[in-house]
Formats: structure tokens, sequence, C-alpha cells
């Protein structure tokens, strides 16, 4: 019983703290007007920053894409790496991104992708078709242990290679 009401106990202290932590602040006169943030003059230039910040409610146990195990660590390189295609979120087309364009055999088999010369690493590099050959036959490597070897056993002659 005691066990119980000590628990309780310091329950109701930490509730009563996190109250009292959370009215501490600055108090502001709601009679009194917000000032105006200035705008820049059109004739000054205006700083832009070249980096974005996005938190994550977990931790990274992987970066690389093709490595990923769980919902964040998808999001999370989702963010970093970019697809040949996405899908357009109202009509659920497949458009453009790393491939500017694709043809599809009247076999309905053979894809052809065709890059846009303008996609490059982080480091300036630009992105080739030898890099997306290595991104799926590391999938199809026997050794890979990720989930997606699955999706890529569909692909002619991936057999040959797991």
């Amino acid at each position: 019983m005691k066990d119980i009401r000590d628990k309780w106990l310091r329950l109701c202290m930490i509730v009563i703290f996190l109250f009292t932590l959370s009215s501490c602040g600055t108090a502001v006169d709601p009679d009194q007007p917000t000032p105006p943030t200035p705008s820049p003059s059109p004739d000054e230039p205006v700083e832009v920053a070249n980096e974005i910040v996005i938190v994550t409610n977990g931790d990274a146990n992987n970066i690389n894409p093709i490595l990923v195990m769980d919902l964040d660590g998808y999001w999370r390189t989702d963010l970093l790496f970019d697809a040949l295609i996405k899908l357009d979120g109202a009509t659920l087309e497949p458009v453009p991104h790393l491939a500017k364009d694709w043809d599809i055999c009247e076999d309905q088999v053979t894809y052809t992708f065709y890059l846009n010369e303008q996609s490059r690493w982080h480091d300036g590099e630009p992105v080739t078709a030898h890099d997306l050959e290595f991104t799926v036959l590391s999938i199809l490597s026997p050794d890979y242990t990720g989930i997606f070897q699955r999706r890529f056993t569909v692909l002619v002659g991936a057999d040959a290679v797991i």
C-alpha cells in the first residue's frame, strides 16, 4: 500500500513541476499590438539559407536506402536519395525524377530510362547508369540482407544474379 502511495505522490510532484515549468515565461500584454516584422527593401539583397533542418523522431540505424528496415529509415532516406520516377500524388501516374523520360517496349518487359543530365550527387558528380546498375546488382547480390530483394526478383535475369 505504501508503494502505491509513494508512486502517486511522485506522479503528483512531476505533474506539479510540469505545470509550474509551463507557466514560466514572459507575460504578454494582450492590449499591446505586436510590432510588425520589417520587410526588406527591394534594393537590399535577401539572404537565402542553403540548408534545411528536418528533425526525426528516431535514431538513424542506417542511411543506406537499400538497407533500411523501418518506416523512419525509409522516410529519412527518401529525403536524401532520389528515385528514377515518382508517383503524382493526385493521379498516381509515374512522373519524371532522375529519369527525364522512359520508353516501354512492345513486349511490356523492357524499359529504357533516359537520365536527366542535370542529376548530380552531393559532390557534384553526375548520376550515371552505372550508379543505378550498381544499386540494382547490390540488391540482387546473394549477400544482400535488406528487405527489397523480393521486389527485384521479377526482373528478367535476376535469378542468374541471386
